[in-house]
């Protein structure tokens, strides 16, 4: 399996069960790319997608948390049910997503971000591009 495997079904995921309208890849931000965002009205959604390695899209995920109004890292789902540490996901206010086939489910849904307005203006412009 491979990382790219997961985008389809959690763009999928995005579009009809979170409602988003305008969905992206490899969104710039800064020095850094987020692997899928979606817009839902006025809100961005980000999703990290990682095949194994959590403790660093963790990491990659909190920093989202300034761009985006709600944060998930998308994993294979015995990644996601037995290798994880939910708690580490919660005290970060993260979302899980797990990805089973093309059947995604939420494992923790996120808290919401404590977005920071200077950052989303230029990613809602990409997103209405």
């Amino acid at each position: 399996m491979k990382e790219s495997d997961l985008v389809v079904p959690v763009t999928r995921f995005m579009r009809r069960e979170l409602g988003c309208s305008s969905i992206r890849k490899e969104v710039a931000v800064g020095l850094r790319r987020i692997d899928i965002v979606g817009l839902r009205g006025r809100e961005i959604i980000s999703m990290e997608l990682k095949l194994r390695d959590w403790r660093g899209v963790l990491g990659q995920a909190w920093r989202n948390r300034i761009c985006s109004h709600w944060t998930y890292v998308a994993l294979p789902s015995k990644v996601a049910e037995e290798h994880i540490a939910i708690d580490e996901f919660a005290r970060y206010g993260i979302g899980v997503c797990a990805v089973k086939g093309s059947q995604v489910s939420v494992t923790r849904e996120p808290d919401p971000s404590p977005c920071l307005e200077p950052f989303i203006k230029p990613i809602m412009r990409k997103m209405r591009s």
